[in-house]
């Protein structure tokens, strides 16, 4: 895009009095406006502007005043419907498009056709090698490729320029950019290209349905079908009767996509399903998710049940479930609602063609509530990080960018920015003039970056500017003019700040695009340039910071082991106490040999006596107390540091990105090190070993782990104040420099750490509260059966509730049951190495993130003690204390083993 600004058009400061609505892009049209006007090439903006407020006036360039724009008349021919609707009318015969479209009679008024020339209509859908383009139509096309496309896939833009390639060969492709590109320009800037949309639709509709007459070939032709129903779809919310063409396109997509787009593994689109959708939606967050306001659910669920009585067919009834299910999963995260919500469009595609019809029918008023409902719940579940670090964002990385590359989108300033400790008073030209004041504050870096953008590109540029709205905005915030403000020098200022922030290895390395703005400065000929580089390359070679404390070579190691030593001491302790019984009694139910199913439990019973397997019971003990105690530690660290109102912990984190990818590798370690507590918990639980001590610290250690995955949420505040205290940049005023507030780094998917784990932490919550349970009822009935005498009634033995659970049938489900549940958490266990062997290879590559330290060794060393003493005890056994008095005078002391002894084997006894 040509990094200029046009002539014709103009460019608006507006007085912004809110700063959402200035990162919102969108202001009322009252609002007062200083204009500027430019000799370049304009580029189309991305957002819809409002007209200019009666105060505001354009002075153009005085060597040629600016051509105003020609707005269309009425129809003086048109038909009834387009008349009575008050849209224009294309006057196309035997009926206009837009009565096409609608399925409605076109009907025109008689007219004399006295002194009139009647021209041919053009041929609709006519081959691309025939049609014919105008220049307007090359701007539809260059405004769909730079800002009109489809939305999605999320972050897809390559792929629609890839698909736009496909345009030259497939005529509905090319008619649906058209259309897309001419409605979406009309909402930017006001111009009515309503007709030459609509014409462009109605050309790419028929010439799609010829086309699906026939089976798709090659994966070309299926993305191009699939990306025109898509953009056809998106179009049709830019419509203002688009509800009933947006439901059908909807449906559409989903049929196209089953036999043109997943048909071909090389499709542009087969990444775009429901879980990669959600996925992406999960990465570009980094795990951060939010509920809703209660109260908010608990109007829209009132409301949702109210119009669920009117509700008839099988799609409205199902799509109102659906929206209440939505509703109540956004209590708990955002995220899953999101998910939930792609997943309710597909009830649109697979809907019967009755259901359908009656949803998308225009008398169906109920059916129109339901989609408001629908729509309004969609829109309400964005995710985002809190406003105040979009506006650093958008201050330090986009602002420049986004005057140049829009220039007919209004410039605005945020009303309470440049402010410099005077409340009773604004002064740009004060707070500019000082890095500290500059960077102190997100509004006072917004205005700056913007007055001196202007600046630059109206002083030693070219560009014009409307002096008396200039006028206006200097009494509010006092920067005299902008030719004025230029002499401050203020891209020096942010330059300056930009390389002392990057430079410093702690956050990353400068991108070799910034290295031409080292020593050379800012001009209006690479101003566009730097505004580029500060968008992407600047925040991509930022670094992730990710703490060696958290997740350092040695801390990852350290778990690693305890995953292993922890299937090591399972496997073993099974070995010897159950799996070979086990295996005999399996082997005999089929075989019906109880020979082989002694001889097993008699191996069992002598593989338990020798020293492995004393070694492995002790061994287990001891790792399971130790590791309890090491889940519940760290989890509590990791509370403490990651409170918002507590900053220790939070030294080595440097900048917004590295909060995120600690907090998260954080959530990840501590999820994926409670499944070798609970395998440990539950090899000792079926063993008959259920002591309440270590049971305790499992369930601290879990609810902790739930804690920190599910409730702690991202300070902004208290973040912010931390980064002015030990991440300054003396550049940037003792301020924290950009390299502090990039989150475009997020889009690097090698820095996206245990997703399957925190996905499937579900499952954690499940084995915790089979392992209570298993307590419970074995703590209940040794209260109720233990040490106690069983009366004989007459006619049989009483039953306690208990009683059939010690049924072969109840026996045998509780084995598979448990046995289950172990395989579960070995699964996981795994899947956690496996995660956890990747973080460690990205210490282990070439340009590695660290090196290994004394405190990673000691890391290393915490699990030293159990492996010890398993060798030893299995290399010279659990020591025998025989007591020997050496004292002659006294007899000498043996210590003896106690026997289990019944009355019941010994018939002597029993007599007696």
């Amino acid at each position: 895009m040509d990094n200029a600004l046009s002539s014709s058009e103009s460019k608006i400061l507006y007085l912004d009095g809110d700063l959402s609505q200035g990162l919102d892009n969108r202001l009322p049209s009252d609002i007062p406006s200083l204009k500027q006007s430019s000799s370049r090439k304009s580029a189309d903006m991305t957002t819809s502007t409002s007209s200019p407020s009666p105060s505001s006036l354009i002075s153009g360039r005085l060597r040629r005043r600016p051509i105003p724009r020609k707005g269309h008349t009425k129809s003086r021919r048109g038909c009834f419907n387009c008349k009575r609707r008050r849209v224009k009318c294309q006057e196309t015969t035997p009926s206009c498009d837009n009565c096409d479209r609608l399925c409605l009679r076109c009907e025109y008024p008689q007219t004399s056709d006295k002194g009139l020339m009647h021209l041919p209509s053009s041929q609709l859908a006519q081959p691309l090698s025939d049609a014919q383009f105008s220049m307007v139509d090359l701007r539809f096309f260059h405004h769909f490729l730079l800002h009109a496309y489809p939305g999605l896939p999320i972050q897809g833009e390559e792929v629609w320029r890839e698909v736009a390639k496909y345009s030259h060969g497939f005529d509905f492709l090319a008619h649906a950019m058209l259309a897309l590109g001419a409605s979406h320009l009309g909402l930017c800037n006001g111009t009515d290209f309503n007709s030459d949309a609509i014409s462009h639709r109605i050309k790419a509709i028929k010439s799609l349905n010829s086309a699906l007459s026939t089976p798709c070939q090659t994966k070309e032709e299926g993305d191009a079908r699939y990306a025109t129903l898509m953009t056809l779809t998106w179009q049709s919310s830019y419509m203002p009767d688009g509800m009933q063409e947006f439901l059908s396109m909807l449906r559409g997509c989903t049929i196209v996509s089953k036999c043109s787009v997943f048909q071909f593994e090389d499709s542009a689109f087969r990444m775009f399903s429901i879980e990669g959708h959600v996925q992406r939606v999960h990465d570009i967050n980094n795990g951060f998710d939010i509920c809703l306001d209660y109260e908010i659910i608990d109007a829209g669920v009132a409301s949702i049940k109210a119009v669920a009585r009117l509700s008839k067919s099988t799609l409205e009834i199902s799509l109102m479930a659906d929206l209440q299910s939505i509703l109540e999963t956004s209590r708990t995260t955002c995220v899953g609602a999101f998910g939930a919500v792609c997943r309710a469009y597909q009830l649109f595609g697979g809907a019967s063609d009755s259901d359908f019809l009656t949803i998308s029918d225009s008398d169906n008023h109920v059916a129109q509530i339901i989609m408001a409902h629908f729509f309004a719940i969609e829109t309400y579940h964005g995710i985002a990080i809190s406003e105040q670090w979009q506006a650093w964002e958008t201050a330090h990385f986009f602002r420049v960018r986004s005057i140049i590359e829009n220039p007919t989108v209004g410039a605005r300033l945020i009303s309470y920015g440049c402010n410099n400790g005077d409340d009773s008073s604004l002064n740009c030209t004060r707070t500019c003039s000082n890095a500290t004041l500059m960077y102190s504050y997100p509004e006072n870096l917004w205005n700056c970056m913007t007055l001196a953008t202007l600046g630059m590109l109206v002083g030693p540029g070219n560009d014009t500017i409307d002096r008396d709205s200039e006028k206006k905005m200097d009494e509010r915030f006092h920067f005299g003019t902008v030719e004025e403000f230029n002499y401050l020098n203020v891209f020096r200022k942010v330059r300056d700040c930009a390389w002392a922030s990057c430079s410093d290895s702690t956050y990353g390395r400068c991108t070799s695009s910034l290295q031409g703005f080292k020593c050379g400065p800012v001009s209006p000929d690479n101003i566009a340039k730097f505004g580029r580089v500060m968008a992407k390359p600047y925040c991509q070679a930022a670094s992730a910071g990710i703490d060696l404390d958290i997740a350092g070579q040695g801390i990852i190691t350290a778990y690693i082991i305890q995953l292993v030593l922890v299937l090591f001491l399972g496997l073993c302790f099974k070995l010897t106490r159950s799996w070979i019984r086990t295996f005999g009694r399996i082997n005999s139910s089929f075989q019906k040999d109880s020979a082989f199913r002694k001889t097993c439990q008699r191996w069992q019973t002598t593989l338990s006596e020798t020293r492995f397997a004393k070694a492995a019971s002790s061994a287990m003990l001891d790792f399971q107390e130790s590791q309890a105690l090491f889940a519940a530690t760290i989890s509590i660290t990791a509370i403490i540091t990651f409170d918002g109102g507590n900053r220790a912990g939070l030294s080595n984190m440097l900048s917004l990105f590295s909060w995120m990818f600690n907090h998260r590798i954080l959530q990840g370690l501590i999820t994926a090190g409670i499944y070798p507590v609970l395998i440990a918990q539950l090899v000792m639980h079926r063993a008959g070993e259920r002591r309440f001590y270590t049971l305790f610290f499992v369930v601290l250690s879990w609810i902790l782990m739930t804690v920190i995955t599910e409730f702690q949420d991202f300070n902004a505040d208290a973040f912010e104040q931390h980064l002015k205290q030990v991440s300054t940049v003396d550049a940037c005023g003792g301020n924290p420099g950009p390299m502090s507030f990039c989150q475009g780094i997020k889009e690097k998917n090698s820095y996206d750490f245990f997703n399957i784990t925190l996905a499937c932490r579900f499952v954690a919550h499940i084995i915790i509260s089979c392992l209570i349970i298993d307590w419970i009822v074995d703590f209940t009935k040794k209260r109720m059966t233990g040490d106690k005498i069983k009366y004989t009634q007459i006619g049989g033995d009483s039953r306690t509730i208990f009683s059939l659970a010690e049924t072969k049938g109840a026996k045998l489900s509780l084995g598979i049951f448990w046995a289950a549940i172990e395989l579960l958490t070995v699964i996981m266990i795994f899947i956690g190495l496996r995660e956890m062997v990747e973080l460690l290879d990205m210490h282990s590559a070439d340009d590695g993130l660290s090196t290994w330290g004394f405190g990673q060794l000691v890391a290393v060393a915490i699990w030293f003690p159990v492996m010890i003493k398993f060798i030893c005890l299995s290399i010279f056994g659990p020591m025998r204390e025989i007591k020997q008095k050496t004292n002659t005078d006294k007899p000498q002391v043996f210590e003896m083993a106690s026997y289990s002894h019944s009355k019941a084997d010994n018939p002597s006894s029993s007599s007696a």
